[in-house]
């Protein structure tokens, strides 16, 4: 019995090895964090049409085109497999690059293709006796994959699917067509070692390729960004430098540290105590140099940008010591014509403005109409009241952060008083249901005042009392005071959304209550 068991177990390790077919030949290859982009050059490829779905009708699909490949062509001759093995849902027109097997909608149900082995040319590849087959060469493309393992489910490839559009919102790639999934297992394959890709065709890449990068940086940007250098201490340009404002990654523009957690450590680099968002940076063992050190990069380009060491201050007690070389800064007045005047509520103390935290369901609409009213410089969305500093959209749509989808006002005190911004909040969204917004629901929705001094408690106390003897509501006030203890900033694409997307969805109006 023992014997038997391990000549199995080898048969489902070792025969797909022995199994191995020819998979398409990509001309070049860029990896990133989480997946990489590939170039294929055009293809030919056999294809069917099915008039039912694919989980109806595929396997009679996949014979019709088994049976071409295995002889029923004019040269009645065998015809190798390749891989992948891929389904497609796709309109015809739009067939992306597959082999051997791709799944598309098309207006009379789905196509399946079998991709053919790289000797053939459309002349000298044998054609098909069956109507129901035809060849079709796929042109030239590049395709963003994503790779993971186990066995086919929907819900699996939906969430693979989620957190690769993540993944390529970050790199700034934009794709085009419907999601392709490719299977690169033999049916031997033990199901845990099953090898699967995502692919998706790409339209545009927003972020340089490092030979742009050459032409664009500076030889010293260059090699502290792209081969890990490290420029000389007290002899760059941002050490010693006190002016208010945001450092950005000098490759990508994305914004990573705040002039107002730097500090002087003497160490004649640009030192930071944290990063303006734990994910816009990830860290990396470093072993380099003959000792152990933690390397800091940043998330979106991948751009080395120096190490952290636990000799900072408190309450971080973290040393971001970071190349000035691989940092481009821009200066408080500047934040709003570079696009980031978000950042500008960091600064409402020397601005000489104030702030609002505010939570009252989706924060699309929530954002619009606060933005409108007189008075108001800025508006930003985000995550407040949860402990997790990297929390996104993805994370706290979940419900299980403890953040609240929020919005921060930045305003004039000398134009609009925080009671008038409060009772807008009070008349835009509905104070009275608990954890519900319209059709969203889930503590992520709640209203929350969440509140910077004891002065703006006792504001919000005052008038939630005011709001209730109005019985402007049905019900009475739900809305909790929450003490503020920290502002995660939310993704670009969530930023002034309405504004972006005037047909988005909202659950907010103007009621003009008057409170």
């Amino acid at each position: 019995m023992k014997i038997l068991f391990f000549i199995i177990l080898a048969a489902m390790f070792y025969a797909p090895k022995a199994l191995a077919i020819e998979e398409p030949k990509f001309t070049d290859k860029q990896s990133y964090k989480d997946f990489e982009i590939r170039s294929y050059p055009p293809i030919l490829v056999a294809q069917t049409e099915v008039s039912e779905s694919f989980d109806d009708a595929g396997s009679q699909a996949f014979r019709v085109l088994a049976d071409y490949i295995f002889g029923n062509n004019t040269a009645k001759t065998k015809i190798d497999m390749t891989a992948p093995v891929i389904q497609q849902p796709a309109r015809s027109e739009k067939i992306a690059m597959t082999a051997p097997v791709t799944q598309s909608k098309s207006d009379s149900g789905y196509v399946i293709q079998f991709t053919m082995p790289s000797a053939y040319t459309r002349e000298t590849l044998p054609k098909p006796n069956d109507p129901r087959v035809k060849i079709i060469e796929v042109p030239a493309r590049k395709v963003a994959v994503y790779k993971y393992t186990g066995s086919w489910s929907q819900k699996k490839f939906n969430e693979k699917l989620e957190l690769f559009n993540a993944a390529l919102a970050r790199e700034q790639i934009v794709t085009k067509g419907e999601p392709t999934f490719a299977r690169f297992n033999s049916p031997l394959q033990i199901w845990f070692l099953r090898r699967n890709e995502i692919w998706l065709e790409v339209a545009k890449i927003n972020m340089p390729l490092k030979t742009d990068l050459k032409t664009r940086l500076t030889p010293e940007q260059y090699r502290c960004t792209q081969e890990n250098g490290t420029e000389r201490p007290f002899a760059n340009e941002y050490w010693n430098n006190k002016e208010d404002g945001i450092y950005v990654d000098v490759v990508s523009g994305e914004p990573l540290f705040s002039s107002r957690a730097k500090f002087d450590s003497g160490s004649g680099w640009p030192s930071f105590t944290e990063p303006l968002n734990k994910a816009a940076v990830r860290t990396l063992r470093d072993t380099s140099l003959g000792m152990v050190r933690t390397e800091v990069r940043s998330t979106r380009a991948n751009s080395h940008l120096g190490h952290v060491f636990d000799d900072g201050p408190g309450p971080t007690r973290q040393r971001y010591c970071i190349n000035s070389a691989s940092l481009r800064f821009i200066p408080l007045l500047a934040l709003k014509k570079e696009g980031l005047g978000v950042y500008l509520v960091d600064f409402a103390e020397p601005l000489k403005l104030q702030v609002a935290t505010l939570a009252g369901g989706c924060f699309w609409g929530l954002e619009k109409l606060l933005g409108e009213i007189p008075g108001v410089v800025e508006t930003r969305v985000g995550y407040s009241g949860g402990l997790d500093l990297k929390a996104g959209y993805d994370d706290v749509k979940t419900g299980k952060t403890g953040h609240a989808e929020t919005v921060q006002v930045l305003f004039d005190p000398k134009k609009v008083s925080y009671e008038k911004i409060l009772k807008v909040f009070f008349s835009i969204h509905d104070p009275t249901t608990i954890n519900k917004q319209g059709n969203d629901i889930g503590t992520q929705y709640r209203s929350a005042i969440f509140f910077h001094t004891t002065e703006q408690k006792n504001t919000a106390e005052k008038l939630i009392a005011q709001v209730d003897a109005s019985k402007k509501w049905p019900r009475k006030v739900v809305t909790r005071l929450e003490n503020f203890g920290g502002f995660v900033v939310g993704e670009g694409e969530h930023q002034k959304y309405l504004s972006k997307n005037p047909d988005g969805y909202t659950c907010h109006y103007d009621r003009k209550f008057g409170f």
